[in-house]
This record gives C-alpha cells, sequence and structure tokens, in this order.
C-alpha cells in the first residue's frame, strides 16, 4: 500500500503528469457533482436540467484537451529521442557522423540491399602522424574539424558523411545512387580541393593531401568484404612515392 501511495506521489509531482493528474480530477468531481445533483428534487428538475448539457460540454472539451496535450507530448518526446540520437552519432570534434552511426547505416544499407548502386569513398590524411608531431594535437584536432567541415561541404545531400574511426584521421563517404565511376571522379574532385585549400591556424596556413580508397556495394557483399575492399584501395594509393592518389577496388 505504501508503495502504491509513493508512485502515485510521485506521478503527482512530475510536472506533465500533474497536469493531467489535475485535469482529470476537474472530470471526476464534474461527473460527481452531475450524479449527486441528480437526487435533489429541486435541482434535478430546475438546476441540472438548464447545466447539465453545458458540463458535458465542459467535461468534453477536458478530454479533448488532454488528447491533445498527450499529442504534444508525443511529438516533443520524440523530438527530445532525436536530439539524444543525434548527439549520440556525432563525433566531437570533427562534428560529422560517427562510427555508430556508420554501423548503423551500413547495417541497414547491408540489409535492405536494393537496386540502386551505393559507392563508398575512404579518405585518409598522407603523413598524418608526422604532422601531429611536427605542430602537436591541437593544431591537428583543428585540422581534422576543418576538413571534416569542407568535406562536408562538397559533399551532395544524398551523401554520408563520417569519421571512420574514432581517434583516426579517415573519413568515409556514403555516395547513395552513385555508380563507382562516378564515385571516382567525386574522390578525384575532393583530392584536388583538400590539396588546393589552405587550412588557415593561428595566422599560419597548412596544407593537406590525402588518399583515397574507391569501391561500389556488390551482391554479395557484407561489411567484412566491403571495408577489406575499401582498405585495400587506399593501402594502394598509399603505395604511390608521392601519395595524394585514387584507387578503385570492383
Amino acid at each position: 500500500m505504501n508503495y502504491l501511495i509513493e508512485s502515485f506521489n510521485k506521478f503527482r509531482k512530475d510536472a506533465f503528469s500533474k497536469i493531467i493528474y489535475d485535469i482529470l480530477k476537474y472530470v471526476v468531481t464534474g461527473i460527481i457533482f452531475i450524479q449527486v445533483l441528480k437526487y435533489i428534487p429541486i435541482a434535478k428538475d430546475f438546476f441540472l436540467k438548464k447545466i447539465e448539457i453545458s458540463i458535458w460540454l465542459f467535461i468534453s472539451l477536458i478530454l479533448i484537451s488532454i488528447f491533445l496535450t498527450f499529442i504534444l507530448y508525443y511529438i516533443r518526446f520524440n523530438k527530445v529521442v532525436k536530439k539524444i540520437k543525434e548527439q549520440n552519432q556525432t563525433d566531437d570534434l570533427t562534428n560529422l557522423k560517427n562510427h555508430k552511426a556508420l554501423d548503423e547505416t551500413l547495417g541497414l544499407i547491408l540489409k535492405n540491399k536494393i537496386h540502386k548502386p551505393t559507392s563508398f569513398i575512404l579518405i585518409d590524411i598522407d603523413n598524418f602522424k608526422n604532422f601531429n608531431d611536427q605542430y602537436g594535437y591541437e593544431v591537428a584536432d583543428i585540422i581534422m574539424n576543418k576538413l571534416g567541415d569542407l568535406l562536408k561541404r562538397d559533399s551532395r545531400i544524398t551523401d554520408d558523411v563520417f569519421r571512420y574511426f574514432f581517434r583516426g584521421d579517415e573519413f568515409l563517404i556514403i555516395a547513395h545512387e552513385t555508380i563507382i565511376s562516378n564515385a571516382k571522379i567525386a574522390a578525384e574532385r575532393k583530392k584536388q580541393l583538400i590539396s588546393d585549400t589552405n587550412f588557415n591556424i593561428k595566422g599560419k596556413n597548412h596544407k593537406l593531401t590525402v588518399c583515397c580508397g574507391v569501391t561500389e556495394l556488390q551482391a554479395n557483399d557484407n561489411e567484412e568484404t566491403l571495408k577489406s575492399r575499401l582498405n585495400h584501395g587506399l593501402l594502394q594509393a598509399k603505395k604511390n612515392p608521392s601519395k595524394n592518389k585514387v584507387e578503385i577496388i570492383i
């Protein structure tokens, strides 16, 4: 019994629940009031006939208000859940989608394979470890942030852009409805854009180059085979002496 009382009191203290509680309290009070008046002769003949319709109309409006309140609360709740999910799937450094979002997106793509082509571009910064050692992690983090923003601005609205690994310097772009030849063109454009960009940090310009591995989703692909081709393409690109190269793996 004490548990029920405590639960009820807790329910009343909640802001939203208190509103519902108060509304229901007035509804129940109104219903009881009408029922009591029916047993009072004077009220039954005179007072009740005049106000019963108004009271029931009032109760109907209250019930509609409760329904609308639930709808608004449901919409607000969904917005909060969506915001929490976005925060949980966003990389803090680059503000791109993180590995959790990537795992979810890949899972959906591999589970619901459709006939529309899907291509993948894996991007890795050349010699970034040396950059870290020379300029420090603070500057390197700013570079990652600026590069992530550049890739996001250069991508189509239908593309998904991810930071490939937590604490890594790799980025992955999922190009939906894109054949591999067009994905290679996009990768070449991004590679050139990055090499042409001056990343200004504290008054100093920094230049970067990247290598890209490109592949297209196959009918018999799973996550392992897909990532294996991407990594192989990236490794092939990095074998180039000057790096700064794009390789496709079919």
